[in-house]
């Protein structure tokens, strides 16, 4: 009895902490419930980088995110544009939920203005709207987090026109399938957000990263070549004014036929022009067109010119760069040199957009630059046909990589024996040649050209050698061979010590071409 009697409470106690441990494994595994509280954080707004440079043409063929267009402009002059995806400035933060619901990943995105309305809406699981709030961007007041269900499912959308002061509304009598936005400008920069999540009781943070569905150009014009830009009227298309969105997908619709858009620049009166950023609203094409109806640059007015054939993809930014460049080059002793390095982009060969462009690396008579596989393999011995400046049809074409004599025409053979512009260790405060704040030699003068006149002479960027020395060395190939080398014009940041060296064919080099005698 006495045994009994002291199990009993050992036996009560074991029964006691098993049905504990059942209720706690059965609390464990019910679903939340009660209130959730939605805090909404803008994570900022991803610039679509990735997708410009995984550009496809609709063969599925992969696309250079820098593509190049060159027009006559007069007699003397080209222009040159280059349509090229934004690299833009990032910060980086996590994307997560809280309580249980977190992104393992990070997101790379820009911030949002300060003052910019976005709304979130929220959707339940059968895809009836809830609700929705309108944010400010950097107000302290617009935080109202939404109030639902714990242990439900929701889908919740969020969108910008990039406006302090308006911001689309959606039908509440919508279901989420069929809720949609009409009627938009399509010069206005759409962005949206899309995010399905299951709330826990309490605090649930959604981080929204919004991204463009438009496409955003920037285009600038650079007449330092000729001169003041007095006047333009400039447009880019195709572009429809009005467009349509389907919330659940983030499709589009294009309302009416495509037309263009004007361009509103600033800086006229000077000598380069730039537009505050353009929306284009259009399908995928290949097929997109600046129209330059008029345009006056160093007392010369032009019309009608056009570029045409550019790639432009929704939901990425572009910068559009033209440059008025010499049409075929630059005279200088004896012969016409290129108005800037060589470089090849996507299969074709032509010249960087001014000469304060470094260009691309090359070995002596190879096809192909530094570092482009097959093809970009040099020899000493010269081979037309494996001469990359003859595949340069632009300018005139008939061009060549450069013989020593050629270009000791130009340079001299000796340190400093042709008139040069160069900062040198025995002259000590001389300032540094510079094209546009890039250091580098001047050849055809002893002083720095006014701005008006730098394409008149021949500058060689500090494009360094191979993989290193940028902005501190400048190396120009010759095809003239040298025992088992090749000569080339080198020079650096403190002299012009020894303008000519050998060097084997297979180190790297820029090439200023010139053109066929």
């Amino acid at each position: 009895m006495k045994i009994l009697n002291i199990l009993k409470p050992v036996f009560f106690l074991a029964v006691i902490s098993l049905l504990f441990a059942a209720c706690t494994k059965e609390e464990l595994i019910q679903p939340a419930s009660g209130e959730a509280q939605v805090n909404v954080l803008l994570d900022g707004v991803d610039e679509g980088e990735e997708s410009s440079m995984k550009m496809a043409s609709a063969s599925g063929e992969k696309m250079s995110n820098v593509q190049q267009v060159t027009i006559p402009f007069n007699e003397e002059f080209s222009l040159q544009a280059t349509l090229e995806a934004e690299q833009s400035t990032t910060v980086v933060r996590k994307v997560s939920m809280s309580a249980g619901n977190r992104a393992a990943a990070s997101k790379t995105v820009t911030a949002l203005p300060q003052g910019v309305r976005y709304r979130v809406v929220a959707y339940d699981e059968t895809g009836k709207y809830v609700a929705d709030n309108v944010y400010t961007v950097g107000s302290s007041s617009s935080n109202t987090p939404f109030k639902l269900n714990a242990g439900k499912s929701y889908t919740f959308l969020a969108f910008s026109i990039r406006s302090s002061s308006d911001v689309p509304a959606v039908n509440t009598a919508q279901s989420l399938s069929a809720a949609s936005l009409s009627g938009l400008n399509g010069s206005s920069d759409f962005m949206y957000f899309k995010s399905t999540v299951t709330l826990n009781a309490g605090d649930n943070n959604l981080n929204v990263v919004l991204k463009h569905l438009f496409t955003q150009i920037t285009t600038s014009i650079n007449a330092a070549a000729v001169g003041t830009i007095e006047s333009s009227s400039v447009t880019l298309g195709p572009h429809h004014s009005s467009v349509g969105v389907k919330l659940t997908d983030a499709s589009i619709s294009y309302n009416g036929t495509a037309g263009t858009t004007p361009l509103t620049f600033t800086g006229v009166g000077t000598t380069k022009i730039t537009s505050t950023p353009t929306i284009i609203s259009h399908p995928a094409t290949q097929a997109g067109v600046l129209t330059i109806a008029s345009i006056k640059a160093g007392g010369t007015t032009r019309t009608g010119l056009e570029v045409t054939g550019l790639n432009i993809q929704p939901g990425v930014k572009y910068n559009l760069n033209l440059t008025l460049t010499p049409k075929f080059g630059i005279s200088l002793g004896g012969y016409t040199w290129a108005p800037a390095n060589l470089v090849y982009n996507n299969g074709n060969y032509g010249f960087a957009a001014n000469q304060g462009v470094y260009g691309d690396q090359w070995q002596v008579n190879a096809l192909l630059p530094i570092g482009k596989g097959s093809g970009s393999e040099g020899q000493q011995t010269y081979d037309a046909a494996k001469d990359p400046c003859r595949k340069v049809t632009s300018n005139g074409g008939n061009w060549r990589t450069p013989t020593m004599a050629q270009l000791q025409a130009i340079t001299g053979a000796n340190r400093n024996e042709k008139p040069i512009f160069h900062v040198r260790y025995d002259l000590p405060g001389q300032p540094r040649a510079s094209y546009n704040g890039v250091g580098g030699l001047f050849i055809g003068t002893t002083t720095q050209p006014a701005q008006a006149d730098i394409d008149n002479y021949v500058f060689l960027p500090y494009a360094g050698e191979s993989s290193w020395g940028q902005g501190q060395m400048g190396t120009y190939w010759t095809v003239t061979p040298s025992s088992a080398n090749n000569e080339r014009f080198q020079f650096n940041t403190g002299d012009v010590t020894w303008p000519y060296s050998s060097q084997y064919y297979n180190a790297g080099g820029s090439i200023r071409c010139v053109k066929a005698q």
